[in-house]
């Protein structure tokens, strides 16, 4: 996976995503945090310029695929993947609408890097599944696992693996923090079992 923060995007440094008319839950799929929208054209939208332009990740001519878990609990809904560059005012569809339903399924989209998706002047800014039209009241489209990857085959979804380091790092600190308090706590009980003795 490419995207950084996939497993939380609340969790991503400004701009790596954009939040528009998205909810985040408290309920999960497979690890990755489950978000909700209402309303036509809300979505999470994926920042392609800071996630892979700007990590030097991409070539002119290479292939990609972009895929997301989605369900709804009103149905018919339909949805369609866009995509927003830099200096246009209106989105490209990606895909044409695709009808969703009461179960989770996995969506996915194959799609060549440009010249025009890595040109200064008109990057790929944001790509995002959004809803075409509104939900009745209480009711949402689901969305989990994004996940962008090489070639033409939508994988399982897993976390980037920058993810994983930032996660074991963080795990690594927490335990040299707590190993640190412990040897202060018994090299002040050790002090003081001198001096008592003494």
């Amino acid at each position: 996976n490419l995207l950084l923060y996939s497993v939380d995007p609340w969790q991503a440094p400004d701009s790596y995503y954009q939040f528009d008319g998205v909810t985040k839950t408290d309920k999960t799929l497979n690890g990755s945090v489950v978000y909700k929208t209402q309303t036509a054209w809300a979505s999470l939208r994926l920042n392609l310029e800071k996630q892979l332009i700007d990590r030097r990740i991409v070539k002119v001519g290479e292939e990609f695929t972009y895929s997301v878990w989605m369900r709804t609990d009103q149905t018919p809904m339909k949805v369609r993947l866009f995509a927003r560059f830099s200096g246009q005012s209106n989105a490209e569809d990606l895909t044409s609408e695709t009808t969703l339903t009461n179960d989770w399924q996995k969506f996915s989209v194959t799609f060549k890097i440009t010249q025009k998706m890595v040109t200064s002047q008109t990057k790929l800014s944001w790509v995002g599944f959004e809803q075409t039209t509104n939900n009745e009241p209480g009711k949402y489209v689901y969305y989990a696992c994004n996940k962008l990857e090489r070639g033409n085959v939508a994988t399982d979804w897993s976390p980037a693996p920058e993810d994983y380091d930032s996660k074991l790092a963080t795990a690594q600190s927490e335990i040299k923090q707590t190993t640190d308090a412990i040897k202060a706590s018994v090299s002040s009980l050790d002090k003081s079992t001198v001096k008592s003795s003494s």
